[in-house]
């Protein structure tokens, strides 16, 4: 286990990875350095459910939320941002 401790992921994990694999300290510890909660960013194959080059937090997050505890935790400050509905 060269590398990394065990249960523990990468030290070069996007935003992306980190809310694929329920990571929260490492999502906050990304968001507080800077990362946009927002952007897309590079998911390497077999770190999320779905297998696509890239996704938002978001996407990841949610990529098999049938068969995953919920991501949101009463300690978790950061928030997506959401894009206004159109009504009408």
């Amino acid at each position: 286990m060269a590398g990394h401790a065990p249960f523990e992921g990468p030290p070069d994990l996007t935003l992306a990875e980190a809310a694929a694999l329920r990571d929260r300290a490492r999502l906050l510890s990304l968001i507080e350095a800077g990362a946009d909660p927002d952007a897309q960013a590079p998911v390497r194959s077999g770190l999320a459910r779905r297998d696509v080059p890239s996704l938002t937090p978001l996407e990841a997050a949610i990529g098999d939320a049938s068969s995953r505890k919920p991501l949101n935790s009463s300690s978790t400050t950061a928030r997506a941002s959401m894009p206004p509905t159109r009504h009408g």
